[in-house]
């Protein structure tokens, strides 16, 4: 049992860690209804849906940044690496795209 004394007030980290997870996995399920209407749909204009986006990518930024500043480097350089190979290849994704393991 861990008997160091809390500040008063002060959420303790676990808390934080369980909460930034449960933000973290409504936003993917926001990505994923995002790349879901582009990739289905034929409208002209996807300004909700790539704002959406663009709010899922600012919140894994915030995640990252908060990783490494607790001291979980290699899990906040995984989700910085995560954010980056995402807005990579997020310019391929458009109406019509076919999901395959092949590169195009």
């Amino acid at each position: 049992m861990d008997h160091r004394a809390e500040k008063p007030g002060k959420i303790p980290s676990n808390a934080v860690l369980i909460v930034d997870g449960v933000v973290t996995l409504a936003f993917f399920v926001l990505a994923w209804l995002a790349f879901d209407h582009i990739t289905a749909d034929n409208a002209t204009s996807f300004t909700v849906e790539y704002t959406c986006l663009l709010a899922c990518a600012i919140w894994r930024l915030v995640v990252a940044v908060r990783l490494a500043a607790k001291g979980h480097f290699i899990l906040g350089t995984a989700s910085a690496l995560a954010l980056g190979a995402a807005v990579w290849g997020q310019r391929s994704i458009g109406p019509g795209t076919v999901p395959s393991w092949q590169p195009e």
